[in-house]
């Protein structure tokens, strides 16, 4: 086999290559809210109680009862104060300017794709998305909120579409008050989670 040819990259060039490449969106992994980690927690702990009963190890048919009932107590607090608590630990940045239609800030996000002005596209099209939910009733577009009061607010209005939700924000986050390069591709995320969450938005 021949070798190759060419300069060879350095050592730098190449672990700068890699974290551009994980940078890219297919490469994020979304953040979990903290239902969904709940959830989890709950299935697998019954799913071990019932292996375990099933293989004769167990506690029997009356303490496996008894347990569902105790976790599924435990579940119950534990939902209600994440919900009474989500607000009040929101962080994230405030959204800035006036409020505007939907309509608006997508016809904003066209000219600056236009242009290849990818960053401002990222934040008229997370804008929009922020006025179509509050359209929907899903959440209250107020001036000032900033980001995460609205993954609080998505995730206790329509835990379905929070994971979607917050991959949104954290591709609008990245751009507007990170370090992060935008994309054509970053947009097209953006524009592929938009669609799907109000796929998944009960009016």
């Amino acid at each position: 086999m021949a070798a190759p040819t060419g300069p060879v990259p350095d050592p730098t060039t190449i672990r700068q290559a890699a974290r551009d490449i994980l940078r890219r969106p297919e490469f994020r992994t979304a953040p979990q809210p903290p239902l969904t980690r709940l959830q989890h927690w709950i299935s697998s702990q019954l799913q071990h109680l019932i292996d375990s009963v099933l293989s004769g190890n167990g506690l029997g048919l009356a303490g496996l009862a008894f347990t569902v009932v105790i976790v599924a107590a435990l579940a119950v607090i534990a939902v209600r104060v994440v919900r009474s608590s989500s607000i009040d630990r929101a962080v994230g940045y405030a959204l800035d300017g006036p409020r505007r239609p939907a309509t608006d800030w997508r016809a904003e996000a066209a000219a600056a794709e236009a242009v290849g002005d990818w960053r401002n596209a990222l934040r008229c099209r997370y804008r929009a998305l922020v006025a179509d939910l509050a359209a929907r009733g899903v959440i209250e577009e107020v001036a000032g909120r900033t980001t995460g009061e609205y993954r609080s607010a998505v995730d206790l209005a329509q835990p379905g579409a929070a994971m979607d939700f917050g991959v949104a924000t954290d591709l609008f986050e990245a751009a507007w008050y990170g370090d992060q390069r935008s994309t054509a591709a970053d947009v097209d995320a953006l524009k592929e989670r938009t669609a799907r969450l109000l796929g998944e938005v009960r009016v």
